[in-house]
C-alpha cells in the first residue's frame, strides 16, 4: 500500500508541470501571433492610406541644353505612372518638325527663339504629349541626376566615337553619361541619338537601388532645384512625394521607352509617322478629367487675331479724360459706343429749340467784343504757343510761372 501512494505522489506534480507547460508555451505563440497580425494589419492600413491615385499621374519634359559644347538640344518627355509603378520615357529628336501657329519649325529652332513654352506647344501640336511640369538642365545638373542614380552598366553602340567598341556592357559614370547622349555624330542621325537616350537612362534608373532613392529624395530633392530651370515647386513635390515613394517603393524595373516613330527628310528634317500619337496614347493619352491641368505658371503664346483690340484710345472717357467702361445688353454683350449713345444724339435733334438758345441771347456772347483791347497782347510782347489747359473752377493755390520750351520763344516773366 505504500508503495502505490509514492507512485501517485509522483504522478500528479508531472500532470500539474505538463499542463503548466502547454498553457505557457501556448501564451507565448499566441502572443506573437497576435503581435505579427497587428503588424501586417499596420503595414496594410499604411499602404492603403499612401497609395497614389490616377491624378498623381504626370506628364515632365526635361531638356538639356549645354551650347557652350556646341551640343544638340536634348529633348526627353517622362510619363510617370505612381500607381501603375511605371514610368515611359520618349526622346523627341532636336530635328523633329513641329507647327506653332502656323510656323513650321524644329524643335531646337523653337526652343531658341520661343524658349520652353514654345517647345511644350510644338510638343502638344505635333505629337500629342501634354506636359505639366518641366526641367531645363546643364551638364552640372544632368551629371548630379546621374550621380543619384550611380551610373550605369550599358551596352554601347558599336562605332560609338569616344567609346570603347565591345559587346558587353560597361560602366559608364555621368560625364560619360553625358558624353553617349549628346553625340552628334550618330550614323542615323538625330533619329538614333534619341533612342541611345531614352535606352540609356531608362536602364540607369531599373539599375539603381530603390531603397536609397527613396531614403534621400528630400536632400535630392533640395540640392537639384537650386541647379535647375524649372516651375516644379516645393509644394508639387510635397504633394507627389508619397506617390513617388510608393512607385519606388513597391515597384521592380519600372522604366520602359518608347521611340519616336518617323521619317528624315533629304534635308535633316525628322517627320513624325502619322500613327505616332495613336501608338502612344494607352501612356501619353490626351488628359481626361481624373488628370486635372497642374501647370498653373505656364502662360501659353499668344495666338494672333485680326480683330482690332480694345483700347484706350477708341473707348469714350468722361470730363476727366479717364475712359468709360461700355455698357451691356441683358445677354452680357458690350453695347457699341455709338448705339448706347442714340438716342440721346435723336433727342437734340428732336428738341432743336434747346440748341438755340445762344443764338437767342445773343448779347451774352458779345460780351468780350465791348472790350477788345483787353484781350489784345502788346505789339512788342509776342504771346508764346503753350498748349491749351483745360478749364476749371478751382483757382490754383500756386502761381507757377510758365516754363521756357524752346530757345526761340521768349517767356513774359
Amino acid at each position: 500500500m505504500a508503495k502505490s501512494k509514492k507512485k501517485g505522489h509522483v504522478a500528479i506534480p508531472f500532470l500539474v508541470a505538463f499542463l503548466l507547460g502547454i498553457l505557457g508555451i501556448g501564451g507565448i505563440a499566441m502572443y506573437l501571433f497576435n503581435q505579427i497580425s497587428a503588424k501586417n494589419d499596420t503595414r496594410q492600413m499604411v499602404s492603403s492610406v499612401n497609395k497614389p491615385t490616377e491624378e498623381d499621374n504626370m506628364t515632365l519634359m526635361f531638356v538639356l541644353d549645354e551650347p557652350k559644347d556646341a551640343c544638340p538640344v536634348t529633348f526627353l518627355a517622362v510619363r510617370v505612372l505612381p500607381l501603375e509603378k511605371k514610368m515611359i520615357l520618349i526622346s523627341l529628336p532636336s530635328n523633329m518638325l513641329a507647327m506653332v501657329d502656323d510656323r513650321q519649325d524644329t524643335l531646337t529652332n523653337f526652343y531658341r527663339t520661343s524658349g520652353i513654352q514654345g517647345v511644350i506647344t510644338a510638343v502638344q501640336n505635333e505629337a500629342g504629349i501634354y506636359p505639366d511640369r518641366y526641367m531645363i538642365l546643364n551638364s552640372e545638373s544632368f551629371q548630379k541626376i546621374c550621380n543619384i542614380f550611380a551610373g550605369v552598366n550599358y551596352q554601347v553602340p558599336l562605332g560609338t566615337q569616344g567609346f570603347t567598341d565591345s559587346s558587353e556592357p560597361q560602366y559608364l559614370g555621368p560625364a560619360q553619361i553625358e558624353k553617349l547622349i549628346t553625340n552628334p555624330f550618330y550614323e542615323a542621325g538625330e533619329s538614333e541619338r534619341s533612342a541611345v537616350v531614352s535606352d540609356v537612362i531608362s536602364e540607369m534608373i531599373n539599375q539603381t537601388d530603390y531603397d536609397r532613392i527613396v531614403s534621400s529624395m528630400d536632400s535630392n530633392f533640395r540640392t537639384l532645384i537650386n541647379m535647375m530651370t524649372t516651375d516644379v515647386s516645393s509644394i508639387d513635390y510635397s504633394n507627389e512625394k508619397s506617390a513617388l515613394k510608393f512607385m519606388y517603393t513597391y515597384g521592380s524595373r519600372i522604366c520602359t521607352f518608347r521611340l519616336a516613330t518617323g521619317n528624315t527628310s533629304e534635308d535633316n528634317i525628322f517627320i513624325l509617322s502619322n500613327d505616332f500619337q495613336e501608338s502612344i496614347s494607352d501612356y501619353f493619352s490626351n488628359r481626361t478629367e481624373h488628370e486635372p491641368a497642374k501647370r498653373e505658371n505656364y502662360i501659353p503664346p499668344e495666338i494672333p487675331t485680326t480683330e482690332e483690340p480694345t483700347t484706350e484710345q477708341n473707348l469714350p472717357t468722361n470730363q476727366d479724360g479717364q475712359p468709360v467702361e461700355p455698357a451691356t445688353d441683358e445677354n452680357g454683350e458690350i453695347i457699341p459706343w455709338e448705339e448706347e449713345n442714340a438716342d440721346e444724339n435723336q433727342d437734340n435733334q428732336e428738341n432743336p429749340e434747346e440748341n438755340q438758345d445762344n443764338q437767342e441771347n445773343p448779347e451774352e456772347n458779345q460780351d468780350n467784343q465791348e472790350n477788345p483791347e483787353e484781350n489784345q497782347a502788346l505789339p512788342d510782347e509776342p504771346v508764346p504757343d503753350y498748349p491749351e489747359e483745360a478749364p476749371t473752377t478751382e483757382a490754383p493755390s500756386e502761381t507757377i510761372p510758365p516754363q521756357n520750351l524752346s530757345p526761340d520763344v521768349p517767356v513774359n516773366q
